[in-house]
């Protein structure tokens, strides 16, 4: 049975290939479920996905680690790039988690990050388009409480970038 994202045809473009992990880490998501559940986002064709590696720092330091990022960047044209961003940037990251965990941040994903969080930011930050400045959704997976916490980074300006 087909899902609905491939119905309307809104697979998200994959970035890059998926950076390599070993074995006792895994995708919480794949491409697939990611597009279901994001597919009817106003900004859904432009939506590129990448699929990184792990976020080590933190599970070295014992933190809750990073496990998926929204992101939206447009640059005007500036001295050292005259022709600034062609298009604005809409890009998902998904960080590989060790294997024990995906079944939890996958759910807690499914259930709660994208329906709750990833798509209200993403509709929110839908008239952003072609608005000069860069804005951040970051997930991370807390093991200890079993939850995943949510922070916002970014400027978006006013000033509507027009392109000729």
């Amino acid at each position: 049975m087909a899902s609905d994202a491939q119905h309307r045809g809104a697979l998200f473009r994959i970035e890059a290939p998926k950076a390599k992990i070993g074995k006792d880490h895994s995708w919480p998501i794949g491409a697939e479920l990611l597009s279901a559940a994001l597919f009817d986002v106003p900004q859904s064709e432009f939506i590129r996905l990448e699929f990184a590696e792990a976020d080590r720092i933190s599970l070295r330091e014992d933190r809750p680690p990073l496990v998926f990022e929204a992101e939206y960047y447009f640059k005007g044209p500036t001295v050292f790039s005259p022709r600034g961003s062609l298009l604005p940037s809409w890009r998902l990251t998904v960080r590989a988690v060790p294997r024990d965990w995906k079944h939890n941040v996958k759910a807690l994903l499914l259930e709660e990050g994208l329906p709750q969080t990833v798509k209200p930011w993403l509709v929110g930050n839908a008239g952003a388009a072609k608005r000069e400045g860069s804005a951040l959704l970051r997930l991370w997976y807390d093991p200890v409480d079993g939850c995943l916490i949510r922070r916002n980074y970014g400027n978006i300006g006013p000033t509507l970038i027009a392109r000729t």
